[in-house]
């Protein structure tokens, strides 16, 4: 009988799983988190030299365990660890930048539930991609298959050094500085939300550093990592202003910061009381950002899911009466945003900054992945600079509808459901009727949760792109059928 072909520990964002004391290969314990770690580092030994690894994570309940497995196997594998503790995903990957690290590590799973975690391994600071992440999957494989076990004592001499999230708490603010002045947010109002996650200890003393009056929400570890809160889950947010309007209703009052669990996301949101006393909220999410941030750069990258309301702003010219700005899309995920980047390396002038609407941005002059909390900064400096809001922002940079759905079917039907003859009739159908309002569509297997078909729409006409998203969903789920199929998390998000 043919061996099983072993999975692949790895994709767009890394390995995550459901966190579990049981014991076996490839499951998200200590025992994978110290081989895959192992073999990050056998990758990228240098002949003759001690590796250095960068490792972190965020604060989950598994997070300190499977941590400390991470470490020994980094130290199992002959290196020399900077073991940050609890920090955020981006500072983990600028100290390895600044340190000159061979590798980086990350136990988080972002913007997942409390009982996911994750493994983000880092080649230096740059995420691994296609090949290298089966390089990485295969050696632990080889590894595990040869008997190689990791005594996790041998993290226990190993010292967390929070003095590393505080040198890259300096260092975005003297990069904030060094762009918009010093103390750049003096006397502004900001609500920041950290989702109970990693970042909770670390974006409101940069904004408060800048000279910002800072607002916590879910920034305090009083409930569970990203639980009603954070980027991915904005009423938590809106909830908190709508409780307390006073903060909304002071003058200099600009808007909020959100993050997800590790960090390496933003979105901001903006509040206004309207007549009446409502509170009236916009969100300054990643295509908006992306038009921010991309005024005066010889180009930009988004992915397939960025708003051609954006794109189209960007290509006419006319984002605040500033020129044209070259436009590219990419594939999902900012390890593709990065890679497509990269691709305009030998332009006469490189591009450096690209985006995907989640939030995630990425700038190469400083980092070569998401910065959730130097992004958040950022926008809330320009804002101040400007004299405006995030609400103001928002009003000027309308988008166009989008319909977005997620669809949970068994893992082995999820895999080949969009090669079905009428689901592919279904997706050319959808295209065309799309494009007729100006519109388009995307249809894909999630890179980061098993089982799942993503659909999402857009187009300058509501009733269509939520008639034609729903057709498609509907497709897919009859002859996604299967038995012990997942339940249907399907909704439509407008903006």
């Amino acid at each position: 009988m043919p061996e099983q072909p072993r999975p692949r520990l790895g994709g767009t964002d890394g390995y995550r799983a459901t966190a579990t004391l049981q014991t076996g290969a490839g499951l998200m314990n200590e025992e994978t988190m110290a081989g895959l770690t192992f073999a990050l580092v056998e990758m990228r030994r240098v002949e003759g030299e001690t590796p250095l690894v960068v490792i972190g994570y965020d604060p989950r309940p598994s997070g300190p365990r499977l941590e400390r497995a991470a470490v020994a196997g980094a130290v199992a594998a002959g290196a020399e660890v900077i073991r940050m503790g609890q920090t955020p995903t981006p500072a983990t990957f600028k100290t390895a930048l600044e340190m000159g690290a061979n590798a980086s590590v990350e136990i988080s799973a972002s913007h997942c539930k409390p009982e996911v975690n994750g493994w983000k391994g880092a080649l230096g600071s740059h995420k691994p991609f296609g090949p290298q992440v089966d390089e990485i999957s295969d050696r632990y494989w080889a590894n595990t298959d040869s008997g190689l076990t990791i005594p996790l004592d041998l993290a226990d001499k190993v010292p967390e050094r929070p003095e590393f999230t505080e040198a890259y708490i300096n260092m975005v603010v003297a990069d904030m500085e060094r762009e918009f002045g010093e103390r750049p947010l003096e006397g502004k109002v900001f609500v920041v939300d950290a989702a109970n996650g990693a970042a909770m200890n670390v974006t409101p003393k940069v904004m408060e550093r800048l000279g910002a009056t800072v607002h916590t929400y879910a920034c305090d570890g009083d409930r569970p990592i990203n639980e009603g809160s954070g980027a991915t889950d904005l009423e938590g947010v809106k909830g908190f202003m709508r409780r307390n309007p006073h903060i909304v209703q002071d003058r200099n009052f600009v808007g909020a910061l959100t993050h997800d669990g590790d960090a390496d996301r933003y979105i901001g949101v903006g509040a206004r009381i309207r007549r009446g006393g409502e509170m009236e909220f916009s969100d300054l999410e990643g295509n908006r950002v992306m038009e921010l941030r991309a005024k005066g750069q010889p180009g930009t990258v988004g992915t397939e899911y960025t708003n051609d309301a954006s794109v189209n702003r960007l290509r006419r010219g006319n984002i605040f009466r500033r020129g044209k700005v070259p436009f590219e899309f990419c594939s999902n995920g900012d390890v593709n945003v990065t890679n497509a980047l990269r691709g305009h390396a030998n332009d006469p002038i490189p591009w450096t900054r690209g985006s995907e609407y989640t939030g995630h941005h990425v700038d190469l002059e400083w980092l070569s992945s998401g910065d959730g909390v130097r992004t958040g900064v950022w926008t809330a400096c320009y804002a101040a600079q400007k004299g405006t809001t995030f609400a103001e922002i928002c009003k000027k940079l309308p988008l166009w509808h989008q319909a977005e759905f997620k669809i949970v079917l068994a893992k082995h039907i999820s895999g080949v459901i969009l090669d079905h003859p009428r689901v592919a009739e279904g997706r050319q159908a959808a295209s065309a009727e799309l494009e007729q309002a100006g519109g388009r569509h995307v249809t894909r297997i999630s890179g980061t949760e098993e089982g799942v078909v993503r659909v999402w729409a857009s187009s300058k006409k509501r009733k269509i792109t939520d008639r034609v998203a729903g057709e498609l969903v509907s497709l897919i789920t009859l002859y996604g059928q299967a038995p012990h199929r997942g339940p249907i998390d399907a909704r439509i998000r407008s903006i």
